[in-house]
């Protein structure tokens, strides 16, 4: 199986460019959430623009597409929780929160891998299944309407970070993830934004000497517009866009 994904978009079109190159020999695209709130000046109105392009294409390869929720589309769409600030798309989001939920899920598990915003833990798992006992597995989640157990939920002010195991998949970071996360899951997130795509568990052990809270193989793709994640048959190649020609 071949997968693409692509980490935050905030805005960004280049993902256009790789669909157009890739969409006859992918079998997966996977967009992982953080449609909204730029960094780079784009304006609002071209970031509505462009979710409503990702829809569009969600909407024409139903089951070629999955799209994921972030942190910042919930801020979008006015959920409190989300707190990420500032959010200015109150009209429009009111407007089309169905259209938004509706085209969106938490995550998706293929195998062994987990695609989600920021990633698993086993503490908010666990929290999840009593909150909700109709969870039994990880998909299941995407059954569950959005609420504060997807906001910041413990120590506040102390880490509205992410760096505790209670924090839920839009918000946890992948250190936290590397150390409390499932060991037997290959995950693969956005979310924290690095210079490159890496696996995190790499960085905790060769950079960082952190081995012994290495535990989970964590893939972050926050790197857009520079890179995207493809997944060939079990490789993850990260794929720098200059090294693409898009004609």
């Amino acid at each position: 199986m071949r997968i693409i994904c692509f980490g935050d978009i905030h805005g960004r079109e280049v993902w256009k460019e790789v669909v157009d190159k890739e969409i006859d020999n992918t079998d997966l695209f996977i967009f992982l959430g953080d449609y909204f709130t730029s960094r780079e000046g784009i304006s609002e109105y071209e970031q509505i623009l462009n979710f409503t392009d990702i829809i569009a294409f969600k909407q024409e390869y139903p089951d070629k597409v999955y799209l994921l929720r972030g942190n910042h589309d919930m801020e979008a769409i006015g959920y409190p929780w989300a707190e990420c600030r500032p959010a200015f798309y109150d009209t429009w989001a009111s407007d089309n929160r169905d259209l938004i939920l509706n085209n969106t899920q938490w995550l998706v598990q293929i195998d062994n891998m987990v695609f989600s915003h920021a990633g698993i833990t086993q503490r908010w798992y666990e929290d999840m299944k009593k909150k909700y006992p109709e969870i039994t597995c990880f998909d299941d989640i995407n059954k569950i309407e959005p609420s504060e157990m997807f906001g910041f939920r413990s120590n506040k002010f102390s880490d509205y970070y992410g760096d505790t195991p209670t924090q839920p998949l839009t918000w946890v970071r992948p250190a936290c993830l590397c150390e409390y996360g499932f060991p037997e899951i290959t995950y693969v997130v956005g979310h924290t934004t690095l210079p490159s795509i890496v696996n995190y568990k790499d960085e905790l052990t060769e950079k960082h000497n952190l081995g012994e809270y290495a535990k989970c193989n964590v893939w972050v793709c926050d790197t857009l517009p520079r890179e995207y994640l493809l997944i060939d048959n079990g490789e993850f190649v990260p794929v720098k866009m200059q090294d693409v020609n898009f004609e």
